[in-house]
């Protein structure tokens, strides 16, 4: 519990940001930011072991709870990002322009109207 609640909820939120800037932003590189995230998806773990345990050891979290939901929290943010982007894909424009027309931020729309349209997915 003391790893995978925190990773969890970190992740998630982390991936819900990530995929409703790459769906709502309208930018040149959009497309290329999500072919990285998705190259995440396809490096199998075995790969990255040994890169991992030396950016964890020159960080001093090998072996400590921190480092675990770290590594976590990396290797999830491919899959949640992925899967948010597309949900958010499907979502209207126009709720979120009425939102900044309200005055909202960025921060704001996605925290006040976005994510409890996204129960569906949690």
């Amino acid at each position: 519990m003391k790893i995978t609640v925190p990773a969890v909820v970190i992740s998630t939120l982390a991936g819900a940001l990530n995929g409703y800037a790459l769906a709502q932003w309208k930018w040149r590189h959009a497309n290329l930011i999500m072919l990285l995230v998705m190259v995440g998806l396809f490096i199998p773990y075995q790969a990255m072991l040994y890169p991992t345990v030396k950016i964890l050891s020159s960080l001093s979290l090998f072996r400590t709870y921190g480092g675990i939901i770290l590594v976590h929290v990396v290797y999830g943010l491919p899959y949640t990002t992925l899967l948010f982007r597309n949900f958010y894909v499907g979502v209207p424009e126009e709720i979120s322009r009425a939102a900044r027309m309200e005055g909202a931020s960025f921060l704001r729309t996605f925290r006040s109207v976005i994510l409890p349209l996204s129960t569906n997915i949690l």
